[in-house]
């Protein structure tokens, strides 16, 4: 069974119902969770609930932008708080496969620097 339309349901209302309610119990319950609850994910791998909302994070903005660049729009903006977050963690995984040399060299010197940062 295609899992995209099961989750549709019966179409867009009940979609956008069932995704109203899903936020408005998480806006919720969110708030009151320790930050290191174990969250199941995938495959079996158990994730600190910080960790885990994190990752949602980094999938949220870099797929947004992936969407809009697809439908010829304006990246959306993001929450600052967010946004940092996100770019940090990119940051630190860039630095750990590419070396601080090449971050200091693509951030200030552009002339130095290396033809990729990708963080993944």
């Amino acid at each position: 069974v295609d899992g995209g339309a099961t989750d549709a349901g019966t179409g867009q209302d009940d979609l956008v119902e069932r995704y109203d309610t899903t936020v408005a119990r998480r806006t919720a319950t969110l708030p009151g969770l320790p930050a290191d609850r174990p969250m199941p994910m995938r495959d079996g791998l158990v994730l600190p609930l910080h960790d885990c909302l994190v990752t949602r994070l980094v999938e949220m903005l870099v797929h947004a932008d992936d969407l809009a660049l697809g439908l010829g729009v304006p990246t959306p903006d993001f929450d600052d708080e967010a946004a940092d977050l996100v770019v940090s963690l990119l940051a630190r995984f860039a630095r750990r496969r590419h070396g601080t040399p090449a971050l200091l060299r693509a951030f200030t010197r552009v002339e130095r620097a290396p033809a990729s940062i990708a963080a993944f």
